[in-house]
């Protein structure tokens, strides 16, 4: 009971109130405590612990187990389905989302009634990463509603939870490569400062750039608690690029944890960075993100003389040598007319 939200189990003294819905969430946990406990004092204790709440919570849990049963959900009872700590899952700019739930809530505005919900997904700020928060609405319904009609739902409701928690997967791993800077290709829609826009451009991506530009957008971090950490300036761990050429660098100060199978599917869809045509920062959605395909003959269709060709391409490959992934300052080179 220590993870959930308002719970400190820790204290002399603890009070709880009607519906009781931290056992409901953590029945399961009270049985397995119940039938794993070895110590015969501490099992009567558990034991009439449970006996005493099953009596209470009976008729709950029995409505609880035929909502469940039959996928079906009135508003009223929504705090049933959604467990703390478990993942739920929403559409967010046409693409199935998972994130961790936290806590939740029914909540009044000014005009509706919504079941308001807290949770957690993973992002990068350029330099960590670690939890964001993330607020869902589900707005006051009459009657019963398909839990996996709703709009955000828990993910073991999912019609497919096999092939949604391969595809969330792919999309961490997918981000995961993504940390740090990188010069891709984009086509897709994006979000210029929130505002949905068409770019089909090379890009650089660079959080730590976005944020010093525009500050306003930065993000608000809570750190991940993984021990197992990854240098991002090496080729450890099995999410990195082993691509060669200049693709993806990262500063020798720059680590992060290897992520688990659950906190990949918590990943976030989007990477921050700089649309070199339209001159914007931008957000980029992953799965538009792609590797640039370079013109293998374009140095051949450059019309100038043999001699001034071969003098170019010797001073820009002793410049920058891309086997070492070495980054050096730009080369400009004036190929007409006076200098100046």
């Amino acid at each position: 009971m220590g993870d959930y939200p308002g719970m400190a189990p820790e204290l002399y003294r603890l009070q709880f109130e009607y519906p009781f819905r931290p056992f409901v969430h953590r029945w399961q946990h009270l049985i397995n405590a119940l039938y794993s406990e070895q110590d015969p004092e501490t099992k009567s204790h558990v034991q009439l612990f449970y006996d005493a709440l099953k009596t209470e919570l009976g008729p709950t849990l029995e409505t609880r187990d035929d909502f469940c049963n039959h996928e079906n959900i009135t508003f009223e009872s929504l705090w049933m389905i959604f467990n703390p700590g478990d993942l739920v899952i929403t559409t967010q700019n046409g693409r199935q989302v998972a994130a961790k739930l936290t806590d939740a809530m029914n909540y009044s505005g000014e005009h509706e009634r919504v079941h308001r919900l807290k949770c957690e997904m993973i992002h990068w700020n350029g330099s960590s990463i670690g939890w964001v928060t993330h607020w869902f609405d589900i707005p006051e319904f009459a009657g019963m509603r398909k839990i996996n009609e709703l709009p955000v739902y828990p993910l073991h409701f999912h019609r497919n939870v096999e092939r949604i928690t391969r595809e969330l997967i792919d999309n961490g791993k997918a981000y995961y490569r993504l940390l740090g800077v990188s010069h891709k290709h984009y086509r897709g829609d994006a979000f210029i400062r929130h505002k949905r826009s068409y770019i089909d451009s090379q890009i650089i991506i660079d959080c730590e750039a976005y944020e010093r530009h525009l500050p306003d957008l930065r993000i608000c971090l809570k750190p991940l608690q993984n021990d197992k950490m990854s240098a991002l300036d090496n080729d450890e761990s099995d999410l990195s690029d082993d691509e060669e050429g200049i693709t993806t660098t990262f500063t020798a100060k720059s680590s992060v944890p290897i992520l688990t199978d659950e906190q990949l599917m918590v990943c976030h869809n989007s990477v921050r960075g700089f649309s070199l045509r339209n001159k914007r920062w931008a957000e980029f959605f992953v799965h538009n993100i792609s590797d640039i395909e370079w013109k293998d003959n374009a140095w051949d269709n450059v019309v100038l003389d043999q001699d001034q060709k071969d003098f170019i391409f010797s001073v820009t490959e002793g410049h920058c040598d891309q086997r070492r992934n070495i980054q050096t300052k730009g080369l400009n080179v004036l190929t007409c007319g006076p200098p100046g």
